[in-house]
This record gives C-alpha cells, sequence and structure tokens, in this order.
C-alpha cells in the first residue's frame, strides 16, 4: 500500500505506423441463460520523430458486449401464501446462494453493450537544456445494459412485473430486477512535463495534469417497464464536474559519488459531483421533474518527500519520508453541509540491499503509509430502495500500514529466483461492511480496526527450460490475512480478509516454435475466498460468492514479415465457471491481425 509508479511511454525515434484488428468470441451458458458474446476493436498508430520534435498520435474504437453480471433473485423462504394476482410462471433456476440459502435466480441483467472511443495526441520536445512533454486524450462511452427474465406465463410470454407464483410460493417483482440502464460519458485528459535534459548538477521536473468528467450520465427506469426499451418514470444520475488534477515537483542531485538526493512537492486535489434526477421518462434526459438528491465534495493532499539512495560496492541503502497534509472540505448531501477536516501524516521508509556476490543478494525493506479516504468513500451515496438516502461516512479515519519484508535473490544469466517473506499491520482499513452494534444495522465504507497479513512468496524465472527455446516464469504466493479487531462488526474477527486467498499461483511458458512463430500458454491458480468479512459465504461457486479457480490460456503469434502479424488465442482454455461477485468470461476466441510500419 503506498506504492508510487511512474509510466515513461516509448518515444518515436523515426516515422511509424500500425493498425491492429482485434476480435473475441466468448459462447457463453449459465443455467437459463445462453448466447454468444464478445468484442470487436479498431486501433490507428502513426508517430515520428525530427530534429528533437516527436508527435504520436492515436485512435482507438470498441464495440464490446458482455455475458450477464448480475442475476435478480429472491431466497426460497421469502415466498408468501398465493393470492388472487399472483400469476402461475416456470423458468425460475433453484440453486443455493453463498450462503448456502435456497434461491431462485428469475433472470439476468447488466448484459453491457458499449461503444468506447478513445483518441490520444502526444508532443514531445527534447533540447539541449529543456525537455517538455503535453499529452491530449478523450474518451467516449455510450452503451447500454439489458436484462432478460427467466420466467414464462402459461402462454410461454416472458414476465417481468407484478406479482409471480413459483412452486406454490408468491414473490413481488420490483422495478430494479429488470431494469435496464442507459449510459453515456465523454472524459478529457490533459498533461505537461517539463524537465532538464538529465545534464546538469541539480535535474528536476514538473508534472501536471487534470482528469476531468464533462459527462457521465446513466439513465434508468423507476417503474417496472415493457422488456428493455419501454416507457416508465426513471431516474439520471449525473457526474458532470467530478475528476481530480495533480502538480509535482521533483529534483534530484547526486551529491556525492555513493549519494543520490531526490526530493520533491506534490499537490492533488479530487472532485465528486453527483446529482440524480427524477424523469417522467428514464428515455429522456429532458424529462426532468426534480432532484432526487446530491452528493458532493472535495479533497486535497499535498506532500513533501525526500530520500537518499546509496550505492556502495556491495551495499545499496535507501532512506526516505513523505510528509502529508490531507484536507476534506465543501461536502454536501442534499441540503446537509458537512463540515471541513484536515489531518497529518509522516510515512518513513528504509530499504537495505546486500550483494554477496554476482549472483546472490539479500534485501530489507520496511515502511508505514497512509492511505486517506477517497472523495467518493467520504461523500458518495444512493437512493435506498424505501426511498431513503443511503450515504457514506464523512468521518472516516485513514488507513495506516506498517509493512516488512524480507527477500532472497539468486540470478545468474539464465535464471532469476526470489523468495520474499512478508509481514504487514493494517489499522482501520477502509471496507464496505454492517454495522450490526447500531438499529437499524447500516451497510456503506467503514474502519476495520486491525488486519494482519503475513505470508511468503516464490518466483522463478528461466530460459531454456528442458530443451532449448523454453522459457519459464512461475510464481508462488501463501498469504495469511486475518481480521484482528472489528469493532463495528464483531462476528468478522479471526476470519480472513476479503479476496486475500491463502494461496495462489502463476505459470507462464513461451516457446519459439519457429523463427516467426511464438507459443504461450499461462495458468492462474487461486485458492479459497471469501468476499464478506464474517466469511458467512462458503459456496463461492454462485452469483455474489468469490470462488477459487484454475485457469488456463493459450496465444500464438505468427509473423508473416517485419510488417504483418497475425495472433490467435484461447482464453479460458478449460472453460472454468468462477466469480468475484459476477461471473467471469467462459472460454473466449481470440485473433488479431496487426500492420506495422517500420
Amino acid at each position: 500500500m503506498g506504492a508510487v509508479v511512474e509510466y515513461s511511454t516509448r518515444t518515436p525515434k523515426d516515422f511509424e505506423a500500425e493498425i491492429k484488428a482485434t476480435g473475441v468470441r466468448q459462447p457463453w451458458s449459465y443455467l437459463g441463460a445462453q448466447g454468444n458474446y464478445g468484442a470487436e476493436q479498431l486501433s490507428a498508430h502513426l508517430g515520428g520523430a525530427e530534429n528533437g520534435l516527436s508527435w504520436t498520435a492515436s485512435l482507438n474504437h470498441a464495440d464490446t458486449r458482455s455475458q450477464p453480471l448480475t442475476f435478480p433473485n429472491r431466497l426460497l423462504s421469502s415466498g408468501t401464501t398465493p393470492t388472487s394476482s399472483g400469476q402461475i410462471v416456470s423458468g425460475a433456476e433453484e440453486g443455493l446462494n453463498p450462503r448456502n440459502q435456497a434461491w431462485l435466480l428469475l433472470g439476468t441483467g447488466s448484459e453491457y453493450h458499449s461503444t468506447q472511443t478513445l483518441a490520444k495526441g502526444k508532443l514531445q520536445w527534447r533540447g539541449d537544456t529543456l525537455n517538455a512533454q503535453l499529452t491530449l486524450a478523450n474518451w467516449l462511452n455510450h452503451g447500454e445494459r439489458l436484462a432478460h427474465s427467466f420466467l414464462r406465463n402459461s402462454s410461454g410470454q416472458e414476465v417481468n412485473s407484478g406479482n409471480v407464483v413459483i412452486a406454490g410460493r408468491q414473490y413481488a417483482l420490483t422495478a430494479s430486477d429488470f431494469a435496464p440502464v442507459r449510459v453515456a460519458s465523454e472524459h478529457t485528459l490533459w498533461g505537461l512535463r517539463l524537465g532538464n535534459n538529465n545534464k546538469s548538477a541539480v535535474n528536476w521536473q514538473v508534472n501536471a495534469s487534470q482528469y476531468r468528467y464533462g459527462q457521465d450520465d446513466s439513465f434508468t427506469p423507476t417503474v417496472v417497464a415493457t422488456g428493455n426499451a419501454g416507457p416508465g418514470a426513471g431516474r439520471a444520475t449525473q457526474l458532470a464536474g467530478s475528476g481530480w488534477e495533480n502538480l509535482a515537483i521533483k529534483l534530484n542531485t547526486q551529491a556525492t559519488p555513493q549519494h543520490t538526493l531526490e526530493g520533491g512537492v506534490q499537490l492533488d486535489r479530487f472532485h465528486l459531483r453527483q446529482q440524480v434526477n427524477n424523469l417522467s421518462d428514464w428515455r429522456d434526459p429532458g424529462s426532468n421533474l426534480s432532484q432526487a438528491s446530491y452528493f458532493g465534495g472535495d479533497t486535497s493532499l499535498g506532500s513533501l518527500w525526500l530520500q537518499d539512495h546509496y550505492r556502495a560496492e556491495q551495499l545499496r541503502a535507501t532512506v526516505g519520508a513523505r510528509l502529508e497534509q490531507w484536507q476534506a472540505h465543501d461536502g454536501r448531501i442534499n441540503t446537509v453541509i458537512l463540515g471541513g477536516r484536515k489531518q497529518n501524516a509522516l510515512s518513513p521508509k528504509l530499504a537495505l540491499g546486500w550483494w554477496f556476490d554476482d549472483t546472490h543478494s539479500i534485501n530489507l525493506a520496511t515502511a508505514k503509509s497512509t492511505r486517506f479516504p477517497t472523495v467518493s468513500e467520504l461523500y458518495q451515496g444512493s437512493i435506498g430502495a424505501t426511498g431513503l438516502v443511503v450515504s457514506n461516512d464523512p468521518n472516516l479515519k485513514p488507513e495506516r500500514s506498517h509493512t516488512t519484508e524480507l527477500s532472497y535473490e539468486i540470478n545468474t544469466a539464465h535464471s532469476k529466483s526470489r523468495l520474499t517473506a512478508f509481514y504487514e499491520n493494517t489499522f482501520d482499513a477502509l471496507y464496505s461492511q454492517t454495522n450490526v452494534t447500531v438499529t437499524p444495522n447500516v451497510v456503506n465504507i467503514q474502519n476495520v480496526d486491525h488486519i494482519r497479513t503475513q505470508g511468503i512468496e516464490g518466483k522463478f524465472e528461466a530460459q531454456n527450460v528442458l530443451f532449448k527455446g523454453l522459457q519459464l516464469a512461475a510464481s508462488l504466493t501463501y498469504a495469511n490475512s486475518l481480521i484482528v479487531a472489528n469493532r463495528n462488526f464483531p462476528d468478522s474477527v479471526g476470519k480472513l480478509q476479503p479476496r486475500v486467498p491463502r494461496w495462489r499461483g502463476n505459470v507462464n511458458l513461451n516457446y519459439a516454435l519457429s523463427e516467426h512463430s511464438k507459443l504461450n500458454l499461462g495458468l492462474r491458480y487461486s485458492g479459497k475466498q471469501f468476499n464478506t468479512l464474517d466469511n458467512a459465504d462458503p459456496n463461492g461457486m454462485a452469483y455474489t460468492g468469490t470462488s477459487q479457480f484454475l485457469v488456463a490460456d493459450l496465444r500464438v503469434t505468427h509473423a508473416f514479415n517485419k510488417a504483418w502479424q497475425l495472433a490467435l488465442g484461447i482464453d479460458n482454455i478449460n472453460n472454468a465457471q468462477y466469480w468475484a461477485f459476477h461471473p467471469y468470461p467462459q472460454r473466449s476466441f481470440m485473433a488479431e491481425l496487426r500492420w506495422r510500419q517500420p
């Protein structure tokens, strides 16, 4: 936790062009649902460089159709004695939910069809003393989420509203069971980087960026619609004005032959603007009747950091610290104005590495880090089924983690291996959970007092394994992550942290079939895991569950010449059915054709 990752994209050295077309097909079936889903993607890239000035321009368009991600359901025990208004139906699928309770799946939801277009341009200047880079991007997304009912009446017609009788018990269908959703979004990004050419005694770099939600709308009915496109009242959720800005200044200098000093300042600001409006017709954004709710607020994070890298013949050491000041302000839930907050944090770190020789080394790293609540975790909310406003907690504490890891590495000309032991204590972890100490119970983002994680990881990479041309990369991790204290949900104490299995592993094999063809085989494994803090969901192989899995993926690439390349692949070869709340894709077939110049 608390890591900072910096990506530097490749800069063209001459004119270049690329066109790539990708197609994916997924035959999918589960209980009473089946269909063919997939995606088509077309992208184009141009770039060039001359006299210190380089540029790139790219356009990517994707049309995707996902398998169903949600399943309207009812507990079998929630059925009541039939009344005269109940319509006898068939088609409901019986099963067990993650808590091993008998339930009925009534249909599918969130079959998401979207078209996305990303346009991006980058201009970079490298002079004798100054480097500059400007990045611009625009993202468009239009889509709809469809729903289908399994239920059929005596005439074979689909039923998605009213009171229904299933196996002698009556259930009431609601507007949210099979509600479609339409979305329209436009997000923009700009980024600017200035710096010197790293030839001075003191090198510097300034980065500034802004990400803005120009439009981010979703529309859904609040009354039972006829099919997926029928008229009716609804709501529009709009996030326009949300986004963030970043400004960072970084300095470094070679203080002595052994010491490199780095430091900097950073300012991040985040904004949430969520307005929900009532519509007379959910399909018409202009049919606004009134405001249903508003959630908004801002957070900012100012940072000052310094670190020293020390290099000797056999020893490497890094010592540093980051001082942060976080503020939350202008929070608002409907007409209620929330007070501002301000907190400080100091995050120190130490890393030591000792090289016994050119092959063997040992590394120790320890750090304290702080993650402050995001603006959404503080202020975002929703309208509950009863019409009550459900919001997060504006008084959340920041997460604080103390992490230590010890690694032993062996690096040779043909292989790399690492064995790492790790230990972490996290206090006030931010999780969505049920506060059972208040009446009525409250479900929102809360602080979990203490989570302790300890484990060991092994990683191995090698070339020419068993025979020439075969490359192997493999890793295996054991983690025992337990909830040590949780005053809002005592039943979770002593249980595993959600979605952190005790065992997880990966194997990747690469083999050159010929000078122009390569084969890649990957295996992914995750052991038993849970989706609830009290681990009361042992049946992970069900909707809303989180399951263990073993999945194999295959990819073959062939280069016809320097310009043309074809890739064919199969993801989830063994067609595993596995879950992380929603179902993962089943066996999928991929083809990709690429042309590149030069």
